[in-house]
């Protein structure tokens, strides 16, 4: 089980020397950071999507409540727990509408602080499993989507935009996301996220090997957005252990199980690769404007149009800019395909965020490149962005356009 992450976000220094040494005794349990301001508080909640934040209420700048409020719109599945020096009525009251789960008065003893940490955290476990199990109808089933993102030219970014995508979904939705790496021989979205998984696809293909159900959960390496991650074997001469008829019972199962499973799958049409399309319920393909690119992503759509999953395809433009001489009309033309999504070229943040392991969507919060990847995921959300959406969708602004010209 891993250890319950904790935020302290408190201006006194000794305060939070007193709490390091408290919870350094638990080892369930594991501090990972200190703020020492409100503002600085849902920086830092944003960024390291900790389970318990440990707020006092008189911080300087946003304030304790302030910063709760902001926290808890955006990120879902945080709780806190309040202190202060002292507690009347009407703080209790405030500390409530502000979404606390607890209350603790300085001085607190170490005893109260680990069960108050414990305690808040179980019930929001509880309370996140009951909302899924109450979702659990055929309506929520429905809504489960296995997404697989294609390319069929390395170097256009598809990792990248697997990784953060995934890490977007489980911030937007709170629900559980799978990362899964078929990239067996050269996958890498486990440095993406500066993990060091325990097990991987082919630990996984072993136990399949011997005809065992094995538990999924033990294969998943989390990281702290609340993403789980099936990592691509760690050399890539053990990728042929796995075999086709075990990848497609994982991502069968996979698929009943999690809410959102994204596939990061390699840049060639293999038996595995087409298994995963088949099983997909949505298909990102990734190009850019860059002719090579874009000569290949018309060949990819040709193959998906003769396995019949062109339908459930949506094309996100990678790396794009107005600088380039290849717009994205031209484009669009020249594979007779509308663009579901451009993702705007940020080279340095990009390559910044890789080098050091943090998604952007996660370093970056407020960059344009986070946005167009906040747009990819109330697509994938809302299964909206099939050429049928995109079509009718410029018909009507062609509409609303001759209407205006009347």
């Amino acid at each position: 089980m891993a250890a319950i992450r904790v935020l302290v976000a408190d201006d006194v220094w000794e305060t939070y020397q007193v709490i390091q040494k408290i919870l350094s005794l638990e080892d369930d349990i594991k501090l990972v950071g200190r703020a020492s301001a409100g503002d600085e508080a849902v920086s830092l909640a944003e960024r390291l999507l900790p389970d318990v934040v440990i707020m006092d209420v008189n911080l300087p700048g946003l304030g304790g409540f302030q910063a709760a409020v902001l926290i808890a719109q955006r990120c879902p599945r945080t709780a806190i727990i309040f202190t202060a020096l002292q507690a009347d009525q009407q703080l209790l009251r405030e500390a409530l509408r502000a979404g606390g789960r607890d209350f603790l008065v300085k001085p607190f003893s170490g005893e109260a602080l680990v069960e108050s940490i414990r305690r808040v955290y179980e019930a929001e476990q509880s309370r996140f499993s009951s909302r899924l199990l109450t979702e659990g109808t055929l309506e929520g089933l429905a809504r489960r989507e296995m997404v697989a993102v294609f390319s069929v030219k390395g170097g256009v970014g598809r990792t990248t935009l697997a990784v953060n995508l995934a890490v977007m979904l489980a911030r937007r939705t709170g629900r559980q996301v799978v990362l899964v790496d078929l990239d067996l021989q050269r996958g890498d979205a486990s440095v993406f996220l500066n993990l060091i998984p325990r097990k991987t696809w082919y630990e996984l293909a072993q136990e399949l090997e011997q005809n065992y159900s094995p538990v999924w959960e033990h294969y998943l390496t989390p990281h702290p957005s609340g993403v789980r991650v099936l990592a691509a074997p760690v050399r890539p001469e053990l990728a042929e252990v796995v075999k086709g008829p075990q990848v497609e019972r994982t991502l069968q199962a996979f698929k009943e199980q999690y809410e959102y499973v994204i596939i990061d799958l390699p840049a060639i049409f293999s038996d595995i690769t087409l298994s995963a399309l088949d099983l997909s319920t949505q298909i990102l393909l990734v190009t850019s404007p860059e002719l090579p690119t874009i000569k290949n992503t018309k060949i990819c759509l040709d193959i998906l149009d003769s396995l019949h999953n062109k339908g459930k395809t949506k094309m996100v433009v990678n790396r794009f800019s107005h600088d380039f001489s290849i717009k994205i009309e031209d484009l669009e033309t020249n594979l007779s395909f509308l663009a579901a999504c451009r993702v705007p070229a940020e080279g340095r943040l990009v390559v910044s965020s890789v080098n050091e392991g943090i998604p952007f969507v996660l370093s970056s919060p407020g960059s344009r490149v986070t946005a167009a990847v906040a747009e990819l995921a109330e697509m994938v959300i809302g299964d909206t962005g099939r050429q049928t959406d995109l079509e009718e969708q410029r018909k009507k602004n062609l509409f609303k356009f001759w209407a205006r010209g009347r």
